[in-house]
């Protein structure tokens, strides 16, 4: 995430959280705080830690270690953008109808 703390973010990581509970999963959490090096630095983390997938809030500048997780086999979605770049499933909100 890229802020666990903004309002938008955690509702959302709740619903996650929750739906993988459901599912025999446990989610682990990470603020980036849209920084490219801590973006990198957590991935390198949570692959050492053996997780069984990725959803990614991306900075620009992480396409090449998503592609790398990708290559790996390891199942990626992108939240809240789109890396074009990075062939990969991804989730993003239409705000265009927002009040």
């Amino acid at each position: 995430m890229e802020d666990i703390s903004n309002i938008f973010f955690s509702s959302i990581a709740r619903q996650i959280e929750e739906r993988a509970y459901k599912n025999g999963y446990k989610i682990v959490y990470s603020s980036t705080d849209n920084d490219t090096h801590k973006t990198r630095e957590l991935i390198a983390m949570l692959r050492d830690r053996h997780v069984d997938g990725y959803i990614i809030v991306p900075p620009q500048g992480v396409e090449d270690d998503i592609r790398a997780l990708i290559r790996d086999g390891f199942p990626v979605v992108l939240f809240d953008r789109n890396l074009p770049e990075v062939e990969t499933d991804y989730v993003l909100v239409d705000n265009l109808f927002s009040t």
